[in-house]
């Protein structure tokens, strides 16, 4: 808050405490004037894929704003109106060829760097640390070892640790792939899931038809 505060040089920023059940209204709704001010829990997209792209930043999906229809909880919540933006990134999710597709997209980028219009304050990158008794974890491209691929290819190696605790599956066997999370999840349905954790269990049940590499994020 001192940060942002400063930044704009007179008190921008009004304190809200609560969890995400409390707040939900503030956080996730849209109404004709844009309130969100800022969202400080963090969120982050699968990739830079045309559907992320068109329902986040696309003018029909930014309420009455840009001349679509009018919602209170718009999907381009932040009322971006770029109709040369629109008319790329639209052509890419009409695509009927895998060229056509990649060209659009990276036009329909091209034109949102132009503009200031999303701002990162955060970076979550960090450094991850993985047990050697882990195979197959992935080191996913500025996100390290805690990735959906790693929960997909994890499995017990041959490696035997000194202390009994760090063994592959604990006391589930070496089967067991076990997974803890630093919250609770929420809505465990596709269309209502509202935050990372929740994410994290539906992506191991819901695949996309396309998902880019970790390793090399700009290939498919």
């Amino acid at each position: 808050m001192a940060a942002i505060n400063s930044l704009f040089g007179s008190d921008v920023v009004a304190e809200i405490l609560g969890d995400i059940i409390q707040l939900g209204d503030i956080v996730f709704v849209s109404r004709p004037i844009d309130d969100w001010s800022i969202y400080t829990g963090a969120w982050s997209l699968g990739g830079p894929l045309t559907d992320h792209l068109q329902a986040l930043y696309g003018g029909r999906f930014a309420s009455k704003e840009c001349g679509g229809k009018a919602t209170f909880s718009a999907l381009n919540y932040g009322f971006i109106c770029v109709p040369e933006f629109d008319l790329h990134v639209d052509a890419a999710m009409q695509a009927s060829d895998l060229q056509t597709f990649i060209s659009e997209t990276l036009a329909a980028l091209d034109e949102f760097g132009k503009r200031a219009l999303n701002i990162p304050t955060h970076s979550s990158s960090a450094r991850y640390l993985a047990l050697r008794d882990v195979e197959g974890a992935v080191n996913a491209h500025a996100f390290g070892y805690s990735n959906f691929f790693t929960i997909l290819n994890g499995r017990a190696s041959s490696y035997t640790p000194v202390n009994q605790i760090y063994t592959f599956g604990g006391n589930s066997g070496p089967d067991t792939l076990r997974w803890g999370q630093s919250h609770g999840t929420n809505k465990l349905n596709i269309f209502h899931g509202t935050n990372l954790w929740d994410f994290n269990v539906l992506g191991m049940i819901y695949e996309t038809l396309v998902r880019p590499s970790p390793i090399e994020p700009k290939r498919c």
